[in-house]
């Protein structure tokens, strides 16, 4: 068995570690290896075993606060943290940032000293505050703002400039105030590989869902026969969310055409509607590596929309025979987006039912790389 020892708890450690790739029968899994770490911290400096969901009445560090682990469907461990909201509010809340937060207090409360807390703070551009009088130890700070969590507070969450910040109050007074980065690793927890391979490995097992279409009252003429529902953009005009219809008698009919290249595939991507089209995704990894699969593009854009992902097609040129372009989801919620570059044969526009797509994903990708990636990809 693999033994994983914190550097900031050697000389409290004697606990072994569950491997993330092949745990022994009957341990606990974890879906990143900081949880498994964060366990391991636990199970040293508190005796605690993390073996399956629920409450764990346990101090850590003098903090008033039990902890609380969490369970995926797969039955893997996919949270431990402070509770210090009710879960059934964060479940109405359908947001992660809740569970950062307790996770992210319980980690500073589990640093060695005092200074390790605070250069984690600087580092990962986190600011903490409270009208809570401060001693100037910020590990004792952080107790009693958490004595101070009850069921009376209110929270306000709010995000600017690709910051979150989370207001805890109880009436005037801010009990915390938490201001973070929308960056995907920060908030989940994962690394970049172990975001990629949790992608794939979704894809693999998604269930598709069907996407509700447009009502009669969502369409607007674009041009005379054209009308258009979800008209958006992404950042440049050329980046849409839009799909195409024509008019017959009060049906709208979704355009697919070769006569209309760059609205059929906005169409193909946007629209949600299923076409009967498989992609081959060739899914670029962390460390020069890759993923090849088929599933069927219905279920991948099921998958997006579950992971509440926004969809935006670009169509960057079009030859006589293909069409160069790139898919977007964008989840500003958790400041990613995967793009997905694609080189279309036109002649598969006018029965595409039964046809292959290929797509080359980049994953989790940050605005600034979009033009680059989609210009060195095609």
């Amino acid at each position: 068995m693999k033994k994983i020892i914190s550097p900031k708890l050697v000389c409290l450690c004697l606990f072994t570690g569950i491997s993330l790739s092949l745990p022994l029968s009957g341990q606990p899994r974890y879906t990143s290896k900081l949880l498994q770490d964060i366990a391991g911290q636990l199970s040293a400096s508190c005796g605690v075993a993390i073996e399956q969901s629920g409450d764990i009445p346990v101090k850590i560090l003098g903090s008033p606060a039990s902890l609380f682990v969490h369970q995926s469907e797969t039955k893997e461990i996919d949270h431990i943290g402070l509770k210090l909201f009710a879960p059934d509010m964060v479940e109405k809340q359908h947001t992660p940032i809740f569970h950062f937060v307790e996770r992210y207090m319980l980690e500073l409360l589990l640093t060695q000293t005092d200074a390790d807390a605070l250069q984690r703070l600087q580092m990962e551009r986190i600011k903490l505050s409270s009208d809570i009088p401060m001693t100037g130890k910020l590990r004792k700070d952080l107790q009693n703002i958490i004595a101070a969590f009850s069921n009376r507070l209110s929270f306000l969450l709010s995000n600017a400039g690709n910051r979150y910040k989370l207001l805890c109050m109880d009436g005037n007074r801010t009990i915390l105030s938490i201001e973070f980065p929308a960056r995907y690793e920060l908030i989940t927890g994962y690394t970049k590989p172990e975001a990629e391979n949790a992608v794939y490995m979704s894809l693999l097992t998604h269930k598709s869902t069907s996407v509700p279409q447009p009502a009669a009252t969502d369409f607007r003429e674009k041009e005379p026969g054209i009308y258009t529902a979800n008209d958006d953009y992404y950042m440049m005009e050329n980046i849409v969310s839009t799909s195409y219809y024509t008019k017959e008698g009060d049906a709208y009919q979704p355009v697919f055409s070769q006569d209309r290249p760059i609205e059929s595939v906005c169409n193909l991507f946007n629209s949600g509607i299923d076409y009967g089209a498989t992609v081959e995704i060739s899914q670029s990894l962390y460390g020069n590596k890759s993923h090849i699969y088929e599933i069927p593009l219905s279920r991948l854009t099921s998958y997006l929309r579950s992971q509440k992902c926004s969809l935006y097609t670009a169509i960057r040129k079009i030859e006589k025979d293909r069409i160069y372009g790139a898919w977007m989801a964008v989840n500003p919620e958790l400041g990613y987006q995967h793009i997905l570059t694609f080189t279309l044969d036109k002649s598969v526009i006018p029965e595409i039912k039964g046809k292959q797509v290929k797509l080359k994903m980049f994953s989790y990708v940050p605005i600034h790389n979009i033009a680059s990636i989609i210009d060195n990809n095609q």
